[in-house]
């Protein structure tokens, strides 16, 4: 007889006892479920930057709904915000261009441009010219700003909220210009 030694496929793997195999797997799943959980809090903080981010370094005109843009001229002559459009690759923005009269705060050359944009949720806020008394109390002759979904208010130069749900003011372009009597604007508008 031989002393062989027969070496079948329990051998090949070693026994591992269920209960040792379940925590191991529990550990993988725990783990697996952790990371899902942890990456969409991460990229929250920290948006990854958008294509249009990237490719906006140049100034764009503020136009109008006809695609004409909106003029120096026409936003000084004017005693209420003139209301247009920034283009941006795909992405169009509601803005609004201020005019002093109604923003004699306001010391730069060039006009103050406001998103209308409501920091809420999103929806395109109104310029509402015959309304003087916002929800707050204050009165403003030229009208203000109020959202249509929620009543979120803001004064004519956007810089405040006067009441709603809005945890913010309007966002302000700060980078500005004016060529050739044109209004253009560089950044995005978030």
């Amino acid at each position: 007889m031989s002393d062989a030694v027969s070496h079948g496929p329990e051998d090949a793997f070693p026994l591992v006892p269920r209960q040792r195999f379940l925590q191991q797997l529990i550990g993988v799943f725990a783990t697996i479920g952790t990371i899902a959980g942890i990456v969409p809090i991460v990229t929250y903080i920290w948006p990854p930057k958008s294509n249009t981010e990237k490719a906006e370094e140049s100034f764009q005109p503020i136009t109008d709904d006809a695609g004409k843009p909106i003029t120096l001229s026409e936003v000084n002559a004017s005693k209420t915000p003139v209301l247009g459009v920034l283009t941006q690759g795909e992405k169009q923005t509601p803005v609004a261009v201020i005019p002093n009269a109604i923003n004699p705060g306001w010391t730069k050359p060039a006009p103050k441009v406001v998103s209308r944009v409501c920091p809420h949720l999103g929806c395109t806020v109104a310029f509402r010219p015959d309304e003087h008394k916002a929800d707050d109390g204050e009165s403003f002759p030229d009208g203000f700003w109020q959202c249509p979904c929620h009543r979120s208010q803001f004064p004519p130069d956007g810089g405040k909220v006067l009441g709603g749900p809005a945890p913010r003011p309007m966002f302000v372009f700060t980078d500005v210009a004016v060529s050739n009597n044109d209004i253009t604007v560089k950044g995005v508008a978030s």
